[in-house]
């Protein structure tokens, strides 16, 4: 199981805690760039290293979330292009600056599970 959600953001009354679950992409990045690619849908993801090819070698990765309102450099109605409205805190779309890790173990079932929270929290948290 994967799944992704921004526990801070804006979202429907429901009983106990308030998710948002997310849409966009989870890349885990290796040494080498980019070793893994999965679209979020629903808050659930599955990685890939291409198309055709299920999971991603095993390793430690640093792990960046995207999710936008209005993606950077989209048409917008009137012809200009879009700066980019976030879903998230920008920091989640930087591998190095995300603070989100995984280990992925060969010769089992990995399951990754990530909580984002407000640039205000985080904040916090770390202080």
């Amino acid at each position: 199981m994967a799944l992704v959600w921004f526990s801070d953001g804006p979202c429907l009354e429901v009983d106990g805690p308030c998710l948002v679950f997310l849409f966009g992409s989870v890349v885990f990045s290796g040494d080498k760039g980019a070793a893994g690619v999965g679209k979020v849908v629903n808050g659930k993801f599955t990685m890939s290293e291409s198309g055709e090819q299920r999971g991603v070698q095993a390793g430690s990765y640093n792990v960046l979330v995207q999710s936008w309102f209005e993606e950077l450099g989209s048409v917008l109605p009137r012809g200009s292009f879009s700066p980019g409205k976030p879903r998230i805190p920008l920091s989640y779309m930087d591998a190095k600056e995300s603070g989100l890790t995984a280990e992925v173990k060969s010769g089992q079932a990995n399951q990754f599970m990530f909580d984002l929270t407000s640039d205000t929290r985080r904040k916090r948290e770390v202080n």
